[in-house]
């Protein structure tokens, strides 16, 4: 059974069920990420979330803002891509792209990056305001 972000920010005891509740409320009306959510109502904070998924998803938590990537990273995983999903490419080693994510439950982007690069996705998370200024920074 997948998790959801909600029940791992639940057990890791970050949220109460009525917060959850409230952001999810808010998310609808908004047209929000949970998790971006959560953030901007003050319930977590995006290290917070982070450390969350990286622990219960067995995930390296990597800090993506200071890194700098090839070129080749950058022509498969274009700027506007990266933007959009909040994804930020690391690294390709043996057929594997390690990718970035503030959400690596989303399992549509997982499966549309594999799809468009032909690699195998590994996940890694990183927290919004990380990839987004590694985004800034290389592209």
């Amino acid at each position: 059974m997948r998790k959801r972000l909600g029940e791992i920010l639940l057990e890791s005891n970050l949220i109460t069920e009525k917060q959850l509740h409230l952001a999810l409320l808010y998310k609808k009306a908004k047209k929000q990420k949970l998790g971006t959510t959560l953030v901007r109502m003050g319930f977590v904070t995006d290290t917070q979330v982070a450390g969350a998924l990286s622990a219960k998803l067995h995930l390296p938590l990597i800090e993506c803002g200071k890194r700098a990537i090839d070129s080749k990273l950058k022509s498969i995983i274009p700027k506007a891509l990266a933007q959009q999903e909040g994804i930020f490419p690391l690294e390709i080693r043996n057929g594997t792209l390690l990718l970035a994510m503030a959400d690596p439950l989303n399992y549509r982007v997982l499966d549309d990056i594999s799809f468009r690069t032909n690699l195998r996705v590994q996940p890694a998370v990183s927290d919004e305001y990380d990839i987004h200024t590694a985004i800034e920074r290389n592209y």
